[in-house]
């Protein structure tokens, strides 16, 4: 069985997709599954041991003609559009798969395989769900990272240079901003969290984030300021680390991955992330929570603003001394 799985969009998307391919190797240990996405996130899904191949898309028409080509040459048996993007939706309709598979939605004339949508508590949990679509059963299983031989080999010379001590990751950004906590509340928190442990505080961000993340740095008083990495080497950065506190984004996805220890600050969203010994959800507790809509709130947001640092570490100080 030849499989094509098709999440083009966000990296932290495509990492939790990547679960799928685990899936379907697990139960048909036989099959070949291949794994398309833009080329700006090819770099998540690199050594992954259940991914065969990964064919890649760029923004333009004609990447999306030759790609299609590609697709349609490859023959798969099935394919298994995970985000229903306009794109995907032609590259799957396009191709000779025998099952179109996808969660039923709008436009279901694409697709030949339609999947009910199921509650999970963990979204990448809800992805599984579309296995069903080729008869197998929806595992419940976490995503991964897979570093190659050889990579960590920058990273470790950094941390022993830059660091040197025991530290943990401050990611204060997110991909939407309106979904993200006070900078500022971060670099105060990563203050209290150093005090009470020991462990440096390290202020990262991907490109474009410089600005929140010294923000939080200068908030602090403490730590280090890191500049943008490239996103394997960020990997191998949290790696090295204790634990991350971060938003619901990808580096809360990427530290489940890497099985750290991660502290995330919720806000409307909750099925982003499953709470267990290794994640630990912190929310406000309000009422409306979770709304799952942060661009139609009422309240401003009250989820995020009224959550003070000093309630966060209280929340967290009992879990703190268990990793510690």
């Amino acid at each position: 069985m030849k499989v094509l799985v098709v999440q083009l969009r966000q990296m932290g998307d495509v990492l939790l997709s990547s679960v799928i391919a685990e899936g379907i190797k697990r139960q048909v240990p036989n099959s070949a599954v291949h794994f398309l996405t833009l080329s700006s996130n090819a770099c998540i899904l690199r050594g992954n041991p259940f991914i065969d191949k990964i064919l890649t898309l760029d923004k333009s028409l004609l990447s999306e003609l030759k790609t299609t080509l590609k697709v349609i040459r490859e023959n798969y048996y099935a394919i298994i559009d995970v985000q229903r993007t306009g794109r995907s939706k032609r590259v799957t309709f396009l191709s000779r798969a025998k099952l179109k598979i996808a969660f039923k939605g709008k436009d279901n004339f694409y697709y030949n395989v339609l999947v009910e949508r199921e509650p999970c508590e963990y979204t990448a949990w809800d992805r599984l769900v579309l296995l069903k679509g080729l008869g197998l059963k929806p595992l419940k299983l976490f995503p991964k990272f897979y570093f190659e031989e050889g990579e960590l080999g920058e990273v470790e010379k950094l941390v022993k240079e830059k660091i040197k001590t025991k530290y943990f990751v401050v990611v204060p950004t997110s991909r939407r901003k309106k979904r993200s906590w006070n900078p500022e509340y971060f670099g105060r928190l990563a203050m209290m969290i150093f005090e009470k442990t020991g462990y440096t505080p390290v202020f990262t961000g991907a490109k474009g984030e410089e600005e929140l993340v010294r923000t939080a740095y200068n908030s602090s008083g403490v730590g280090i300021l890191l500049p943008a990495f490239p996103v394997r080497m960020f990997a191998g950065i949290l790696k090295f680390s204790e634990f991350c506190v971060c938003n619901d984004s990808f580096a809360g996805h990427l530290s489940v991955a890497l099985g750290k220890r991660v502290v995330v600050i919720i806000g409307p969203y909750e099925e982003w992330f499953v709470e267990n010994e290794r994640t630990v959800k912190v929310k406000k507790g309000l009422n409306c929570q979770p709304c799952s809509d942060w661009k139609k709130c009422p309240y401003k947001l009250a989820c995020f603003s009224t959550l003070s640092p000093e309630e966060v570490f209280s929340k967290i100080e009992k879990k703190l001394e268990a990793w510690t």
